[in-house]
């Protein structure tokens, strides 16, 4: 019942007649027999594809931007980067990292270029950081025996 629960409630914007079209199409197409979220996901693309998708508030949309790092379930060594964002600026980004991977594929020594997802990896980093700099500030808190760090400033003063 959850996956009828979640179908419907993506269907509840159209008009009747409508709705019982597309529950139809998801039906004939075991939608009701998958999980809830398998089942919202078929609905959704199912409306796209029609052209029926619940227009979304612009306030909503921007709520759902996000951009977050997790490691890397089999590799200690690696970090999945994850972004949404609006779908155009998906595209662009794809294009311009697509782009810029090609050039570096093209200017690899003949036989050695990395494989292409190390070369997207390579587009991205070198596009986010080109005008980027980085740096580290190294703060040292050190106590001596008669002195002592004023909480205002960090100041040593000799007792």
């Amino acid at each position: 019942m959850p996956a009828v629960r979640a179908i419907l409630h993506e269907l509840q914007h159209l008009e009747p007649k409508v709705a019982s079209g597309i529950e139809a199409d998801l039906t004939k197409a075991g939608a009701h027999r998958l999980g809830a979220d398998a089942a919202r996901a078929r609905a959704l693309t199912l409306l796209h594809r029609q052209g029926l998708a619940k227009p979304r508030d612009p306030d909503e949309t921007a709520r759902e931007h996000a951009v977050w790092f997790t490691p890397h379930l089999d590799f200690d060594a690696l970090t999945q980067l994850h972004v949404t964002l609006d779908t155009g600026d998906a595209v662009a980004l794809n294009a311009v990292i697509e782009e810029h991977a090609q050039s570096l594929r093209e200017n690899s020594p003949p036989g050695a270029a990395p494989p292409a997802g190390s070369l997207r990896v390579k587009a991205l980093l070198d596009l986010a950081l080109e005008n980027s700099r980085v740096s580290t500030t190294l703060h040292l808190w050190l106590t001596y025996p008669g002195c002592h760090i004023e909480k205002a400033a960090p100041r040593f003063h000799a007792a």
